[in-house]
């Protein structure tokens, strides 16, 4: 909406062993490991676009050591601006994945975290200046809500009466939810109406 005139292109990074059916916004999609795929969306980008937007997670990208390391040698071959979005920033990081994250941060025009203490860290753990870091908050509008609809999902769902505790996202184990799963029988004890609802996929990263 804020570039009514702008043409977006997808590429969809995959399993490399996956072939997807997605939309034609989709001009190509990239196989984890192999890494002529990454030179020749390269190829691609430089001859079709002016302006790239890289969606970082660690373990997403091929590269030694499960480093992300591909996703530097795709950006050094792109001769257009890059911004990149860090999803995830952690400061205990392999050597490998460190470096590769400091190649990224280093070839890009600019990056986007979404909260401010992944802003503070990218300073004080990698030497990033706050200046080159913009902040876009996860979460969307949030629309108006139809209570009657609410009401009748949280009966079908049997949350009807109980106190929901939601937690959402790729589930990785730094995320602490074990926690909160080893917590809720003595939660439960007091309140036994609380519920805990985990929902996601698991993170790249996590084999198990």
């Amino acid at each position: 909406e804020a570039w009514p005139e702008a043409e977006f292109e997808v590429f969809a990074l995959i399993g490399e062993r996956q072939r997807m059916k997605y939309s034609p916004i989709v001009v190509g999609q990239i196989r984890k490991g192999y890494y002529a795929d990454y030179m020749a969306s390269a190829h691609y980008i430089n001859s079709h676009a002016t302006v790239v937007i890289l969606q970082h997670e660690f373990a997403l990208f091929g590269g030694s050591a499960n480093s992300g390391s591909y996703a530097v040698c795709l950006l050094n071959r792109i001769a257009v601006p890059v911004i990149t979005v860090l999803h995830t920033v952690n400061e205990r990081l392999s050597d490998p994945e460190a470096r590769a994250l400091q190649h990224i941060t280093k070839r890009s025009t600019q990056i986007v975290v979404m909260t401010k203490f992944a802003q503070r860290m990218l300073e004080s753990a990698f030497f990033i200046q706050a200046q080159s870091v913009r902040i876009i908050p996860h979460g969307v509008p949030l629309p108006k809500i139809d209570w009657v609809a609410r009401k009748k999902l949280r009966r079908e769902l049997g949350w009807s009466g109980k106190v929901v505790i939601v937690g959402n996202g790729l589930i990785h184990p730094e995320k602490g939810y074990e926690h909160v799963v080893r917590g809720m029988a003595a939660l439960r004890a007091k309140h036994a109406d609380v519920l805990c609802v985990i929902i996601g996929d698991t993170h790249s990263s996590n084999s198990q």
